[in-house]
């Protein structure tokens, strides 16, 4: 999830339950807290694989975050002047910064709550990174709650009722319910996400099988802006991956696109260095592997097959090269993240569209590289 969101679905939790008994505070300590995970992006501005290895990483596991609630809410507590009592200004903490790792862990990229005790990646592929509805609903939530508790706003309106109006509780009560409503509205649809998962993934399964292609794992991970339309990625015992396309809405026929790999044999010497491990780890074990001739030497890439844009889907986002002597070892090791190099949004958007509306397939693949069962 985006960190905007991340930070409205706070405020909301913030202005629902919090707001009256804690003070004007209560909502930027939890903007604050509950964008305050995301800190580990700065491991971009170091590189690539780095932030594959640690973003969403120690700030957004489960047990460090019982530790930090207690110290924000004390904090908290001091800078709103003892406002409310130290346990509500951690309860707010703890339920923002739960609530954050709770809301990555419904998208498909990888969150590790569970570290330092395990580092398994874990993915609920509900909804997308960037979700138009849960965005626009907190964005709503937290647009009225500000008008709705700007007080001073009725002393323009009338100067003689300002100060009966101020006391009126009516208005912070109605801030209440609209965070209320908000997060309401974000459980029930997320519920309503679920089930077009679960029935996407059964059905890729069922289309795999009547092609004789026993799937040991698949999954369907919600296009960006919705959870109508879906990446199908399914991997069989041999390490090949087979990519699709799916509307919810259209429900037209999957067509599944094989994506070869290199034997296990060549890839080893790969998969034994500790960047090939990461990257295996990272791609959820949804890459392939192939190999090409450079001026200086071969050069064997590991693609991950989770994520790839509509208008161009042979090209995976995420890829990790490395260099091989005549020997067979492994000389050096380069990522590559590719998400939008070149990408032509308005044609992306265009096909999201198609593909939602009608269900159009994977017609854009070139076959030089892929084979179609």
């Amino acid at each position: 999830m985006d960190t905007l969101t991340h930070a409205l679905v706070g405020t909301a939790v913030s202005d629902g339950f919090f707001r009256r008994r804690l003070g004007p505070l209560a909502t930027p300590f939890a903007l604050l807290a509950s964008s305050l995970p995301d800190l580990d992006s700065v491991t971009y501005l170091i590189s690539p694989e780095y932030a594959w290895a640690y973003h969403r990483g120690i700030t957004h596991s489960f047990f460090p975050m019982l530790v930090a609630a207690p110290i924000l809410g004390y904090l908290g507590y001091r800078i709103s002047r003892r406002e409310g009592s130290w346990l509500l200004w951690s309860l707010l903490a703890v339920l923002c910064l739960y609530l954050h790792t709770i809301f990555d862990l419904i998208t498909s990229w990888g969150t590790m709550p569970l570290l330092p005790f395990s580092n398994a990646r874990i993915s609920w592929d509900i909804v997308p990174i960037l979700d138009i509805f849960l965005t626009s609903v907190t964005a709503a939530s937290f647009v009225a709650n500000r008008i709705l508790r700007w007080e001073r706003i009725d002393y323009f309106i009338n100067p003689l009722t300002f100060p009966i109006v101020h006391r009126h509780p009516r208005r912070q009560v109605a801030g209440d319910w609209v965070g209320r409503v908000a997060l309401a509205l974000v459980i029930v649809y997320l519920l309503i996400g679920w089930p077009p998962n679960r029935q996407t993934v059964r059905l890729a399964r069922e289309e795999l099988a009547k092609a004789g292609i026993e799937a040991v794992e698949v999954r369907a991970l919600p296009i960006m802006f919705t959870y109508v339309a879906w990446d199908i990625a399914a991997r069989d015992a041999d390490g090949m991956i087979y990519n699709a396309v799916y509307s919810s809405y259209a429900r037209a026929p999957m067509r599944f696109v094989r994506f070869q790999t290199l034997p296990a044999a060549a890839i080893r010497p790969v998969l034994a260095t500790p960047e090939g491990r990461m990257f295996a780890w990272y791609s959820q074990g949804m890459f392939v592997a192939d190999s090409i001739a450079t001026p200086n030497g071969d050069q064997v890439r590991l693609h991950d097959r989770r994520f790839f844009t509509l208008t161009n889907p042979a090209s995976s986002a995420f890829v990790m090269e490395f260099g091989i002597d005549d020997a067979g070892n492994v000389t050096a090791s380069r990522a590559a993240q590719r998400a939008l190099d070149g990408l032509d949004v308005r044609e992306e958007l265009r096909r999201l569209w198609e593909l939602t509306r009608h269900g159009r397939d994977m017609d854009r693949i070139d076959d030089a590289i892929v084979e179609d069962d």
